[in-house]
């Protein structure tokens, strides 16, 4: 526990992946799919022609085989469907193409490539896809550099008509230099607010409240309802709907504001933000119709950066990086603007700003080529004069080694983050800090490729630069007869094996080194246990596989073991525990599956499963199904093997 306390920086460790194109050139721009580990690209290559590239990597920049989009002028735009493998290609000659991948074979795609009537004359500056529940169409919107909108309409299989069906004229505001769309949430009946309300229900109240300043009805907005806002060089804000009709709902120019630079729209809020040329953030929030928004804030914010970058920071808080050495910050609910300093003091840039929902993470990347990080932790505490700066926590800082960082990218889906430089794109996975305790050894990940590890035998502490790069490590106990200790580190693609003398305190050679397919690896004396897929494997130091363990239909295929004494415990993806004993040559079961459906009715997924050294007891961390919804339980199991029963431990509050 002091190891950790002492030697672990950051919580979590980056991996970096190269990416893997066949084209050299420049990188225009890039964009991960929010539901799909996909990653688009547009290359322009080298030459007088301007010809470009666009190609469809997987989430560790390995290229899709036959994924590619070709063009005669370079790529601007590139915007993925909302839940479908479908790429809208916007370009600067005006043409606009749509790669749909219906089916991928492995690392190879069976997509169709289409390409749209050219009927836009200059550069897309624009492209929006909005999926529109309860028909059997979707549609895509695009804008270009003359003020032209062009509404095109596709079937449930990407399949595009050729003309767009709606046209819509807005020379006269200039360039649309941005598009939202006004995404609607799930209509709430606020009658009913009202009623729960009136019997003293105070969520409702709050919510009946909300809804009221935004104009809410009791009435659900149609399935098919799709407008947008488009923003425009000369200052104007329009609303657009899926007919083409439109009307200015904001103009920056009474104000000398100057162009809008980008748009923001939270649906959950019903917030509208507008960020202009000269600065200014405009915060707006909007009425059921969509036709009237109201003005409740704006902020003027000063920097370098004549091209400032911005993106949503959680619901209620816009990220702003304008060239400055702290990340600048909004608040539309409170109005509040405030900065963010990094963890380290540093007369840096930041030029380049992204921000992942899931892990509610942000990032700044800077002139040097580093990133800076911020993890929202807020404290719950509302005061009016409460300092904002203090729900952003700093996270240790990420060097590239490569020049300005032009743009980031998070692939929400399985936190892979991208990072756009003068000098090409690198891919990074966010994974947990690996450590491992056992007897006599503790060793916590410091980086990529390094450990530190310490001996509680004679209380030494050393560096241990590894061949691969550490995703796991696992310690076994220390043998009796040679007063040895083995600890094996992987990486999902290959394992070594370290052999340490106990009584020397220190890590030997490499005892083994091998293949091994595996996202979790355990080791008891001279086995290695590898989960590969649909099979548990115990291997000898050296990666021969010496025993196959079997497994069902019924039980699954197992997700997670502990190893504790000579007891191996398995959870299994269908809700089923699995024992063996290792005091053997072989590992042997010695009790049929426990089925924890049996015991827990309410049982979605075993998170972890830890068996004690006596081999009788297991404990359980879960999650549980609660009306539909996988949600982490807050009761801890035990089962008690001998008496065969599940004993329950709530650590939830009584109204939980």
């Amino acid at each position: 526990i002091l190891l950790l306390n002492r030697l672990v920086m950051s919580s979590v460790v980056y991996f970096d992946f190269p990416l893997r194109s066949k084209h050299g050139g420049v990188v225009e721009c890039m964009r991960w799919h929010c539901k799909l580990p996909l990653f688009a690209v547009a290359i322009t290559l080298p030459g007088e022609e301007g010809d470009c590239i666009v190609s469809i990597f997987d989430r560790k920049g390995v290229p899709i085989e036959n994924a590619e989009v070709s063009g005669v002028s370079g790529c601007d735009q590139l915007v993925w469907h909302p839940s479908r493998p479908w790429l809208a290609c916007g370009w600067r000659n005006g043409s606009i193409t749509v790669r749909v991948e219906s089916e991928m074979s492995g690392q190879t795609s069976g997509g169709t490539t289409y390409k749209l009537d050219q009927v836009h004359t200059t550069t897309i500056s624009a492209l929006v896809w909005n999926e529109t529940s309860g028909t059997s169409f979707h549609r895509l919107l695009s804008a270009d550099q003359n003020g032209q909108l062009m509404f095109w309409k596709c079937d449930l299989r990407g399949k595009f008509q050729q003309a767009p069906i709606v046209h819509c004229n807005m020379k006269e505001a200039g360039e649309v230099t941005n598009v939202v769309v006004r995404n609607l949430p799930p209509a709430r009946d606020i009658s009913a607010l009202a009623k729960a309300a009136a019997q003293g229900d105070q969520a409702a109240l709050d919510a009946y409240v909300a809804g009221v300043r935004r104009g809410a009805t009791g009435m659900a907005a149609s399935p098919d309802a799709l407008s947008f806002y488009v923003g425009c060089s000369n200052g104007q804000i329009f609303h657009v709907d899926e007919k083409g009709t439109n009307c200015v709902v904001f103009d920056s120019k009474q104000y000398g504001a100057g162009g809008i630079r980008q748009l923001l729209f939270d649906s959950g809020s019903a917030v509208l933000v507008a960020v202009t040329n000269s600065l200014t953030i405009y915060a707006f929030s909007v009425q059921s119709e969509g036709t009237n928004v109201r003005e409740v804030g704006s902020v003027r914010l000063s920097g370098r950066n004549t091209l400032p970058q911005i993106a949503w920071a959680g619901s209620s808080s816009v990220a702003i990086a304008t060239g400055e050495n702290v990340m600048r910050m909004f608040a539309t609910d409170t109005l509040d603007n405030y900065l963010l300093n990094p963890i380290e003091e540093a007369n840096d840039s930041i030029v380049s700003v992204a921000y992942s929902k899931p892990i509610q993470l942000l990032c700044a990347g800077c002139q040097s080529g580093k990133v800076f990080f911020w993890r929202y932790e807020p404290s719950g505490v509302k005061k009016p004069d409460r300092d904002l700066a203090l729900d952003w926590v700093p996270e240790q800082s990420l060097d590239t080694g490569k020049s300005s960082i032009r743009w980031i990218s998070w692939c929400e889906k399985e936190n892979y983050m991208s990072v756009l430089s003068s000098q090409g794109v690198l891919l990074y996975e966010q994974r947990a800090t690996a450590s491992a305790y056992k007897a006599e050894m503790a060793a916590v990940q410091l980086s990529a490729n390094q450990l530190a590890v310490e001996s509680f035998s004679n209380k030494r502490r050393f560096a241990l630069q590894c061949d691969v790069p550490v995703r796991g490590i696992a310690i076994s106990q220390v043998t009796k007869e040679e007063n040895v200790q083995n600890m094996v580190v992987y990486d999902g693609e290959r394992a070594q094996v370290y052999e340490s003398d106990v009584t020397a305190g220190r890590v030997g050679a490499v005892a083994g080194e091998f293949e091994c397919a595996s996202g979790e690896v355990a080791i008891h004396e001279q086995s290695v246990f590898s989960l590969e897929p649909h099979k548990l494997q115990v291997r000898n130091l050296q990666g021969v596989v010496k025993q196959l363990l079997p497994l069902s239909d019924k039980t699954g295929s197992i997700t997670g073991m502990n190893i504790n004494g000579s007891n191996l415990i398995c959870c299994t993806a269908n809700g089923f525990l699995l024992v063996y004993n290792l005091s053997k040559r072989e590992a042997k079961s010695e009790r049929p599956p426990k089925d924890l459906r049996e015991a827990i009715p309410s049982l979605a997924r075993v998170v972890s499963a830890r068996v004690n050294s006596n081999g009788r007891l297991v404990s359980l961390l879960v999650t549980e199904n609660v009306g539909g919804e996988e949600v982490a339980s807050s009761r801890l199991f035990v089962w008690d093997m001998e008496m065969d029963m599940v004993i329950v431990y709530e650590f939830g509050s009584e109204e939980e």
